[in-house]
């Protein structure tokens, strides 16, 4: 039988937090168990990459949608795959490779992953983009917008 549950990592091991107090008293007293750990990615975090491209897509004219801008900017921070596509070219088909952006669904990238993509897409916009703004200068206009002070 399995058994899920929440845990927060103290000073003393894993304790169950209090929803979740049931799960250890069921298990006998020196019982061994299988445990799976996987951390749950942050919304906040997420919410916080969303708040990055609404302040940083103004100030680029390369792109006419944030979508779009989204895209490229994931790609340019190394987070992309690349597809073979046709083309034509000299009145015949070639292929082509392109790249398009990997998936930062929940699903698809952890937190650990996601940290790293956000940390490459700052890199990014700040040495090709906003060039002259420093780190804290960003991170000051994204929680403006995390914290209502600033439309997104």
């Amino acid at each position: 039988m399995a058994t899920e549950g929440y845990f927060k990592r103290t000073a003393f091991g894993l304790s169950p937090v209090s929803a979740n107090a049931d799960i250890c008293e069921s298990i006998p007293m020196g019982n061994v168990v299988r445990v799976k750990i996987s951390q749950d990615r942050n919304y906040e975090h997420l919410k916080k990459f969303f708040a990055l491209i609404a302040v940083v897509f103004p100030h680029q004219d390369t792109w006419a949608t944030i979508d779009t801008f989204r895209d490229k900017l994931l790609c340019a921070a190394g987070h992309c795959e690349e597809y073979e596509t046709l083309i034509r070219g000299n009145g015949k088909m070639q292929k082509a490779v392109g790249l398009r952006a990997k998936s930062i669904s929940f699903a698809k990238l952890g937190q650990h992953g996601f940290n790293q993509v956000y940390d490459n897409c700052v890199e990014v916009i700040l040495g090709k983009i906003l060039r002259g703004v420093s780190s804290a200068e960003l991170e000051a206009q994204v929680l403006d917008i995390l914290e209502g002070r600033k439309a997104a």
